[in-house]
């Protein structure tokens, strides 16, 4: 059977890391690649900036409104 759980794949710091997780069927990820750590009040600006939203796209991430499961619950998504 199937387990039908959701999981984020931590720890990701290269593009390469990307492409193999998203070769294994992984379309949830967080780590260096996409923001360093930072203090609540940074990430809410960063989360509106517009520039992230340029950098997500070229980079083959995105934030897909289907990512947000609860409010506050925001997950970085790269596209399958």
């Amino acid at each position: 059977g199937q387990m039908d759980l959701r999981v984020v794949a931590e720890g990701v710091e290269r593009s390469e890391q990307v492409d193999l997780l998203r070769a294994q069927g992984c379309s949830r990820m967080q780590g260096f690649y996409f923001a360093r750590p930072m203090p609540p009040e940074g990430a809410t600006a960063f989360l509106q900036s517009p520039v992230l939203a340029m950098e997500l796209t070229a980079s083959g991430a995105v934030v897909p409104d289907s990512a947000v499961d609860a409010p506050g619950d925001a997950q970085v998504s790269a596209p399958d």
